[in-house]
C-alpha cells in the first residue's frame, strides 16, 4: 500500500493504492491484480502487477478488432504481441477513465510493460499522479 498526492477538485489530496488496485480489478480486464507500489522509490507513482489468461482475454469482446479473433487460430509471436499490446492499450485507457471518474482526479497518466506471454499476460501498469515518468523510477 502506498499513498500519493493527487489533485482532486483543485486540491492536493492523498490517494491510496489499494483503492486504485480495486478499480483495476473491478474493471474486469484482469484476473489478478497485485499492488507492488511500495517497491518503487519514485514519489506519486503506483505500480500494479496484473495477469489475465490468454483464453479469457481472447474471448472478451473488448473492441471490434478483438471480437473477430478465432481462439483456435494459431498466431505467431509477433501477432500475439500486437494483440496483447492492443488489449493492454484498451484496458489501461478504460481503467484511467474509471480512476478519473471514481476519484475525480485530474493529474493522472499511465503506461504499461508486458512482462510475459505464455498461457497468459503478465504485465505492469504504472499510474503517475503529477509530472512523474517511467525513466525517473527506481525499484528497491
Amino acid at each position: 500500500m502506498k499513498e500519493v498526492n493527487g489533485i482532486i477538485n483543485g486540491t492536493i489530496k492523498m490517494i491510496n493504492s489499494i483503492v486504485v488496485a480495486e478499480i483495476i480489478f473491478n474493471s474486469g480486464y484482469f484476473e489478478e491484480v497485485q499492488d507492488i507500489s511500495n517497491e518503487l522509490s519514485s514519489e506519486n507513482t503506483m505500480v500494479f502487477d496484473v495477469y489475465v489468461d490468454l483464453d479469457n482475454m481472447l474471448g472478451e469482446p473488448v473492441n471490434k478488432s478483438l471480437k473477430n479473433i478465432d481462439k483456435s487460430f494459431e498466431v505467431d509471436e509477433d501477432s500475439l504481441y500486437e494483440i496483447v499490446n492492443m488489449y493492454m492499450d484498451i484496458a489501461v485507457e478504460d481503467i484511467m477513465t474509471m480512476i478519473k471518474d471514481h476519484l475525480n482526479v485530474t493529474n493522472i497518466t499511465s503506461s504499461f510493460s508486458i512482462n510475459q506471454l505464455d498461457d497468459g499476460i503478465s504485465a505492469l501498469i504504472y499510474v503517475y499522479f503529477g509530472e512523474y515518468y517511467l525513466n525517473r523510477m527506481e525499484l528497491h
